[in-house]
């Protein structure tokens, strides 16, 4: 699904702090600025998330001066999300062991969500499933979790009903436990995906809506649109 646009004030506000940077070095001040309260828009936090996913974590594994700067505009974004949505989702993932597996289901996070934006299914599942092993092997639950919303978004996309909802429920499971709001409501969205491929409206319905609701709680407004408009199709007649 792709982001939602930002309205003409959002984007006058977000251009105030030099807009959406992949730059690890430009943004790192940038986040650093929102997560003492700059008041850009908070959609603009999940664009870097995205970023994070598919360019700064693989970075961050290195050795070299790159890695660094990955690593400190990792943790930036961490504390944007702590301190503006109550996620302590990032911040859990950085302060892992660096074990072998964890450097493993990072890599096939990243090229997890990189196949999810090229609309790669068949590399989607393929690369999300073994990060989820990488990490369940790991008992690295920030992780596991997250390459759980990559691997439900894969097998709902191609329709398949029989596998999604194991994979969406033991998440939520694990998510709940934590304090993973933008993790959760991924995996709600796609669980209210996963019950509309099965027949299930009702179900899928109840989804949507606690996911807007978690949504707007933890100010994630652009997965609050995304809710919004999952109701929309679900409600549909």
């Amino acid at each position: 699904m792709p982001t939602p646009a930002l309205s003409p004030t959002r984007e006058r506000e977000t251009a105030q702090f030099g807009g959406i940077t992949h730059a690890p070095q430009t943004a790192h001040d940038h986040l650093l600025a929102r997560a003492s309260g700059a008041g850009w828009p908070p959609s603009a936090d999940e664009s870097y998330i995205q970023i994070a996913l598919t360019q700064w974590l693989p970075a961050s594994t290195g050795n070299d001066l790159a890695a660094i700067s990955a690593q400190q505009s990792l943790q930036a974004l961490a504390a944007v999300l702590r301190t503006q949505h109550h996620d302590d989702w990032l911040t859990d993932l950085l302060s892992s062991r660096r074990s072998p597996s964890w450097q493993q289901g990072i890599h096939e996070l990243s090229l997890a969500a990189s196949a999810n934006a090229a609309g790669d299914l068949p590399a989607l599942i393929e690369h999300a499933q073994t990060s989820v092993a990488d990490f369940h092997r790991d008992n690295n639950i920030a992780g596991e979790t997250a390459a759980r919303i990559e691997y439900a978004i894969g097998l709902t996309r191609s329709q398949q009903g029989d596998r999604c909802l194991p994979v969406i429920l033991t998440g939520s499971r694990q998510a709940r436990a934590f304090r993973y709001p933008w993790v959760e409501t991924n995996l709600l969205l796609q669980l209210s995906t996963c019950y509309g491929i099965r027949g299930d409206p009702h179900l899928a319905d109840d989804s949507a809506r606690l996911a807007a609701v978690l949504a707007q709680k933890s100010s994630y407004e652009n997965l609050r649109l995304y809710s919004l408009y999952y109701l929309d199709g679900v409600t549909a007649p």
